[in-house]
């Protein structure tokens, strides 16, 4: 198992396993990076994942222009959608011309966003893709001549071109199947075939599927193949299918294929596939000078959240805990607006991601480090967590921070405003109504019950014996620990005798009581719903306010303090 996520990809030996490749590059590096290598090894798929801007089309420029391969293919993303015919609109001469005209076109820079050949490039296509139809068709027809038995026959000329077609797109899941007419043209079917149509009137998905897969198919032996953002017009599942098809049907070719499709990139086979991070291109006087390309190794143990990163090209990452759509995330963007936010489930999961980042940080350019509810945690857990580049909050949940004095405070001034009151008096209020609310009932035993639960869930898990004890054979084992409800307890009866709302708020989990509706009402607010959003826009237009709650929240560790820097 490799110790690194993600490796430069200098060296004579990266990526080289199985044949020869059929071309090798050194592509520059950023001032001060490291010189990457990239080898072109026939029935292998290198996959560069970046950005839009990052400069994938002009590093496929760059690699065309610099290709030792026999025969150089690229499919550009910005490939014209339709056909004037149902068939080729060209002739074996101009088709010629053409090609050399195609070749000298894709050596001009500006061929990464211009297509000088768009009019008569799927004219191009049909004509090859039938040209090599008429060929196998005459070789069936001279084999039969020579009276050969039929079986020998198809095992002699094997599987046409269009019927492997035909199977890439069942392959990919498109249910599309194409065939030849008497007058030289090509028709499509889809499901049974009952009712055929000219591909000239296929959908854009369609025709973006046929003209890949006819321009990779009809290339000659051993070709390297450059395909720019294949997904363009096509479902992501149905891209990554074909495109997994098409390289295992030509395992002569070596294939490179510049995508910012994270999944895409995550769906090819690991197996035959090399995945390289692209972050950066250097330019000078409108030159491409300099790339920053790292690769992904595939054998890495790091959690899928944080691939996702290093793929993504992000630089600032904060994994949190919770789920992608929660309203969680959305206060933390104006909290850490600087940062991606990666909500990842469990605080587990925070902190495999941060260290899956940090223990090969020295080899890509991704920071990451978490962000975890304070759940009773002490002074000792929370240095803990930091030397592990985890932020444990300050308040028992992140959510908590909109009913803090400072916010409520900063509400309760607007509201004045609004109801004609006191700011002061709409405070008092605020206060007086959230401390009800969690004097009420059974409310203090249940919020400290909450809190004890985490705590000691966190020391049943940390006194789980170890390896040797279970050797040992210890029997009965038992994991002993103090009961932390009588002090949650008592610390919380303690603030509501002190009137300290402040104190409850910040250190235990309101969410599942009446204060947030009570404070919402006592400040002039319908319903928490329109509380908070009142309060998120107040923080989004103060700074000061945002401030105040970065305090309260406590400071992220500094990349400094964390191991591996």
């Amino acid at each position: 198992m490799s110790e690194s996520a993600v490796q430069p990809a200098g060296g004579d030996e990266a990526g080289l396993e199985g044949p020869d490749p059929l071309c090798s590059w050194q592509i520059p590096a950023l001032i001060g990076g490291q010189t990457a290598a990239l080898h072109a090894i026939p029935g292998q798929i290198t996959v560069v994942v970046g950005p839009n801007g990052s400069g994938k089309s002009v590093l496929g420029y760059w690699l065309q222009m610099n290709a030792s391969a026999p025969t150089v293919r690229r499919v550009i993303a910005h490939r014209r959608l339709w056909f004037e015919y149902a068939g080729p609109n060209i002739t074996s001469d101009r088709r010629h011309i053409l090609e050399q005209n195609m070749i000298q076109w894709g050596k001009q820079l500006d061929s990464r966003w211009r297509d000088h050949a768009q009019a008569e490039r799927a004219g191009f296509v049909l004509f090859d893709l039938l040209a090599e139809m008429n060929a196998y068709n005459g070789r069936v027809v001279e084999l039969l001549q020579q009276r050969v038995d039929p079986d020998h026959i198809w095992e002699t000329v094997g599987t046409s071109l269009l019927e492997r077609i035909n199977t890439l797109f069942a392959n990919a899941h498109l249910g599309l199947t194409l065939t030849i007419t008497d007058r030289a043209s090509f028709q499509a079917s889809k499901g049974e075939g009952t009712v055929t149509y000219p591909i000239s009137e296929m959908s854009d998905g369609e025709k973006s599927a046929l003209l890949l897969a006819a321009e990779v198919m009809t290339a000659p032996d051993a070709s390297l193949v450059i395909i720019d953002e294949p997904e363009r017009h096509l479902h992501r599942l149905i891209s990554a299918s074909l495109i997994e098809a098409i390289s295992a049907d030509r395992r002569d070719c070596h294939f490179v294929v510049f995508t910012h499709d994270l999944d895409l990139a995550a769906s090819l086979p690991r197996y035959s596939t090399v995945v390289a991070v692209l972050a950066e291109t250097a330019w000078v006087d409108g030159q491409p000078v300099g790339w920053d390309l790292r690769l992904l190794d595939p054998e890495a143990d790091i959690p899928e959240s944080a691939r996702q990163a290093i793929l993504g090209g992000r630089k600032e990452v904060l994994f949190l805990e919770g789920e992608r759509y929660s309203l969680d995330v959305r206060l933390y963007g104006l909290l850490f607006p600087g940062s991606t936010l990666l909500p990842v489930g469990s605080c587990d999961q925070v902190i495999r991601a941060v260290a899956g980042l940090l223990a090969s940080e020295t080899y890509h350019w991704v920071h990451g480090r978490g962000i975890v509810d304070g759940d009773g945690r002490d002074a000792q857990e929370r240095a803990a967590l930091s030397t592990k580049g985890i932020l444990s909050l300050a308040v028992s949940e992140v959510e908590s921070l909109y009913y803090s004095e400072v916010v409520r405070s900063a509400l309760a001034v607007r509201q004045a405003e609004t109801l004609g009151k006191l700011a002061g008096e709409l405070l008092e209020a605020s206060t007086k109504e959230g401390l009800a609310a969690v004097r009420r009932g059974d409310t203090p035993t249940r919020l400290a019950s909450s809190v004890a639960e985490k705590i000691m869930s966190r020391r049943l898990v940390e006194g789980l014996p170890t390896e040797a004890e279970l050797v040992a054979g210890l029997d009965p084992i038992n994991v002993s620990t103090p009961n932390p409800f009588p002090a949650q307890l008592a610390k919380l009866d303690r603030y509501l005798a002190a009137d300290d709302l402040e104190s409850v708020v910040r250190e235990y989990p309101i969410r599942d009581t009446s204060l947030r509706a009570k404070v919402a009402q006592s400040l002039g607010f319908k319903t928490f719903e329109d509380y908070e959003a009142a309060a998120f826009t107040r923080i989004r237009s103060d700074a000061k306010l945002a401030d105040s709650l970065r305090d309260l929240v406590g400071r992220l560790p500094e990349p400094a303090t964390l191991p591996g820097t």
